[in-house]
């Protein structure tokens, strides 16, 4: 997806695809709140109310800034006297089209069964290995 650009308050801002800096300080910020499994931007909203200016800090940079220098404290006071609701929707509408999250715990679900299962097969060769080796020497 390209990026999305919003003006907010007379200045510019950018959301694209997370980097995994921002996906750690996101997790951060969420790690203690549960969502239902079927959820609209305005149950998000309503769950992450009062974390909102300081996500969406995260998530926008300013236009021309680099997701690495930007400064969050700043832009998390700025973004909670000049953000507008219908702005926040759509930032968090955007959030989801840019970062398909079900996608990628799907990914990341298929990956750990995948573990799961290549480590129960080796446990499998191991256990019949070990029962020969212990019948061989128990016929010696």
């Amino acid at each position: 997806m390209e990026e999305k650009v919003y003006e907010i308050g007379g200045r510019k801002f950018v959301q694209r695809k997370l980097v995994w800096g921002q996906a750690k300080q996101i997790i951060k910020e969420i790690e203690d709140i549960e969502l239902p499994s079927e959820f609209t931007p305005k149950d998000v909203l309503k769950v992450l109310e009062s974390r909102l200016p300081k996500l969406i800090s995260i998530v926008l940079i300013p236009e021309g800034e680099s997701v690495r220098t930007k400064k969050n404290e700043e832009m998390l006071e700025f973004f909670e006297w000049e953000m507008s609701l219908e702005q926040t929707i759509k930032v968090i509408e955007d959030f989801f089209v840019c970062n398909p999250i079900p996608l990628w715990l799907d990914k990341v679900g298929a990956g750990i069964s995948k573990m799961t299962n290549d480590f129960g097969k080796s446990s499998e060769k191991e256990t019949g290995l070990t029962g020969t080796l212990q019948s061989l020497q128990g016929e010696t």
